[in-house]
């Protein structure tokens, strides 16, 4: 999966009907608008693709104070939200001040598992975060809840509910600086669930079941050892089923979507003890009928 840096007039086409999937038409702006958005300034809004399909796009637009003080106000309805509402980010010049609406959240339901969210968020962080660098400042930010789901993301990041529109929809606000906290601590559904598998597959008590073990295994899986041999899938299976006494642990760990049913993971593991050793792990992961199991794994040993 990657961002998508160029887009066309028929991926906010396709982006339009993709919203109206989940959302009314009331609360989805036309296509030509969103374009024209983009072409005033096409780093506020970000669109992941996977094979060239569009599978998650994600708005945060720099309004007028004018507009933004109406929407937090409940009386506008930012379907209808147009170029001219919108502050040209390139214009800035130290010293000015800007906020700003995040205006949509969208992810296609096949790829809710994903890091897709917390990739275009960061996306977005790193755009503005170099208009603050260079003295700008951009003040709040608020969104407009149209579903529930919508409103626990809001919450879940740190925004303070702070009441509904005309247009039934529940705003929320937090400042620049929290929200972008928020982002850089935030962990993918994905990234928590690897990081459980790998842990399992360190804890001795886990391992001893085998029948858990083959479940967690590709069928051509292969590892490469910390000492260059190379194992397959039921010599390493043979191997974790004996690892009782060591304690192992895990730091940072970091997990990437390579696409929806693929996934790479990173981390270093720490075998405690007298004879202490650390060793850089990269474990590939795929999707099977709907359940994450591992295909690749390589341990190289950190040496002093």
């Amino acid at each position: 999966m990657n961002i998508k840096n160029e887009k066309t007039p028929e991926d906010f086409q396709y982006m339009e009907q993709l919203e109206l999937k989940f959302y009314s038409e009331e609360h989805v702006t036309p296509w030509q608008e969103a374009y024209r958005w983009n072409l005033s300034n096409p780093k506020t809004g970000f669109v992941l693709e996977d094979c060239g399909r569009i599978v998650a796009f994600t708005d945060i637009l720099p309004v007028r104070q004018g507009i933004f003080d109406q929407i937090a106000g409940g009386g506008f309805n930012d379907k209808y939200l147009t170029e001219n509402d919108l502050v040209a980010m390139e214009e800035l010049k130290e010293g000015d001040r800007v906020t700003l609406l995040l205006s949509c959240v969208l992810v296609d339901e096949d790829y809710r598992e994903t890091d897709e969210l917390k990739t275009l968020l960061s996306a977005h962080m790193d755009y503005y975060r170099s208009f603050a660098d260079r003295g700008i400042l951009i003040d709040a930010v608020v969104t407009s809840n149209v579903t529930r789901a919508g409103e626990r993301f809001s919450e879940r990041m740190g925004f303070e509910r702070i009441g509904r529109t005309e247009h039934r929809t529940t705003l929320y606000r937090t400042s620049f600086r929290q929200f972008d906290e928020r982002v850089r601590q935030m962990k993918s559904k994905l990234e928590g669930l690897l990081l459980e598998y790998e842990s399992n597959l360190l804890d001795p008590a886990f391992c001893s079941d085998r029948n858990r073990l083959e479940a967690m295994f590709s069928a051509d899986f292969t590892e490469y050892g910390r000492s260059g041999e190379v194992f397959a899938r039921e010599k390493t299976i043979d191997r974790l089923t004996n690892t009782a006494g060591r304690d192992i642990e895990i730091r940072d760990f970091t997990a990437k979507c390579l696409s929806r049913d693929a996934a790479e993971a990173h981390y270093t593991a720490s075998e405690k003890g007298e004879a202490r050793c650390e060793s850089l792990r990269t474990s590939i992961w795929i999707r099977e009928d709907g359940r994450w199991k591992l295909r690749f794994h390589q341990g190289t040993e950190i040496r002093e």
